[in-house]
């Protein structure tokens, strides 16, 4: 098995959807320290259906939405002679949630789809040895985008003009992701 740094150009870290936010801003983080990544569109019906027909129906929503997500990607989306690397973070304890990657090795695996990958992280390795500074700047990225978050739903709720101010956030957000992945990100 050859091994390649994820710094190499055919490599691309690619996330599954969390929100409109977070995913994106880990995402352009990533590409603030010279990794290509990607951050995949939130799941629609049809990832749902993939997903649903790639597994036992007993596994939770999100596991069935990433994975029909990604085979997605890999089916469709994915650039030839890519090395797609799925962010897959997982934990210890009573949830499912620490099983989602081995479901996933399983699953690409049963795909014969080449050159894929996973990279998954958890508290017990610091987090796949990103350092202080990246998981800092990850850390911040998911705090923003929280922010964000609670700003969309605000003003979906309160604007007097919704569709005027979602699209001058989105505008903001674009601008704030532009700054991350220039590494303009000073919250460290």
């Amino acid at each position: 098995m050859l091994f390649r740094s994820l710094f190499d150009e055919r490599v691309r870290v690619v996330f599954a959807s969390i929100n409109a936010y977070s995913s994106p801003g880990i995402a352009a983080v990533f590409k603030s320290v010279g990794i290509n990544s990607l951050a995949l569109p939130a799941a629609n019906e049809e990832d749902l259906k993939i997903g649903r027909g790639n597994s036992s129906c007993k596994e939770c929503l999100p596991l069935q939405l990433t994975a029909g997500s990604f085979i997605q990607y890999l089916r469709y989306k994915r650039p030839k002679n890519e090395i797609t690397v799925f962010f897959y973070p997982t934990a210890d304890g009573p949830c499912r949630f620490g099983q989602y990657q081995d479901f996933m090795h399983d699953l690409i695996g049963k795909q014969t789809f080449r050159n894929v990958t996973f990279l998954s992280t958890s508290s017990k390795d610091g987090y796949g040895g990103f350092g202080n500074k990246l998981t800092s700047l990850i850390w911040n990225s998911v705090i923003i985008s929280d922010i964000f978050e609670d700003i969309y739903h605000a003003m979906i709720v309160n604007a007097k003009y919704p569709e005027k101010a979602l699209e001058k956030l989105q505008k903001i957000w674009g601008q704030v992701l532009k700054g991350i992945e220039g590494g303009k990100n000073t919250f460290y």
